[in-house]
């Protein structure tokens, strides 16, 4: 992913809240993303207060690593069980972001740390105990996996599936929703107030292949197509994160 280091302005959040909303009046989710959404939360409230103020309910969802979510931040997503709070348990699993009415803990396998992330998801099942917390499962996008690595993640994920039963957890991603792993579909908005018609534009590219995926006026919005994926990550490293998709969700339901 490309860092930018650069915060979206409140009234572009406006503008761009406005424009999509007329455009796509059946929005029914929002997802606020970085970077570190919580590095600007007076953004987010204000966010979600002003889509209110224009008459529309949707649901939304926040990704955060966790470091910056304390007591107040925590309260706030409290208050508003319509926000989905994502975290990325790789940082941190809290015992008190449990009571957060709407979250998910994402946890990604990497190719090479794949009995490190088994026994993550089992510290996470133990702490969790009879609360049925939610559970993403990503296997590493878009980087290469070797033919051993994938042979090995049917392993890794049979032994994810035997923790998700015992420890009544719930697979919250049990299928691909998207046309392409990781990257959603539907309008993004960048920081500088354009829109894409994916979010692929989060990853590092030229700009001139950036400009490729600028949701045209008028235009419905699209997904990211399979050979934007090659011309960014490069066929080996596409080819290998479609392949980690399918041994991932096979085994865990195996």
């Amino acid at each position: 992913m490309e860092i930018k280091n650069k915060n979206m302005p409140r009234a572009v959040f406006e503008k761009a809240a406005r424009g999509l909303f007329r455009a796509f009046g059946g929005i029914k989710l929002v997802k606020l993303f970085g970077g570190e959404p919580l590095l600007n939360f007076a953004l987010v409230r204000h966010g979600v207060s002003y889509i209110h103020s224009l008459g529309f309910a949707p649901d939304f969802e926040l990704g955060t690593n966790g470091l910056l979510l304390d007591g107040a931040r925590a309260g706030y997503f409290r208050r508003h069980p319509e926000i989905q709070v994502n975290i990325n348990a790789a940082f941190g699993v809290k015992r008190e972001f449990l009571s957060l009415p709407n979250l998910i803990w994402n946890l990604c396998v990497l190719p090479g740390a794949q009995e490190e992330a088994v026994a993550l998801l089992g510290r996470l099942a133990g702490l969790s105990k009879n609360t049925h917390s939610r559970v993403n499962l990503l296997p590493a996008s878009y980087c290469e996996w070797l033919p051993g690595q994938l042979a090995g993640l049917k392993r890794t994920a049979r032994e994810m599936g035997d923790i998700i039963r015992r420890g009544g957890l719930v697979f919250e991603n049990a299928a691909r929703t998207g046309t392409v792993p990781l990257f959603n579909d539907g309008p993004a908005v960048d920081t500088d107030g354009k829109v894409y018609r994916t979010n692929l534009c989060l990853a590092a590219m030229p700009q001139n292949r950036r400009a490729k995926l600028l949701l045209r006026p008028g235009a419905a919005a699209a997904a990211a197509r399979k050979k934007d994926l090659v011309g960014i990550f490069g066929l080996r490293a596409a080819a290998a994160s479609f392949a980690a998709d399918r041994i991932m969700w096979a085994g865990i339901h195996e």
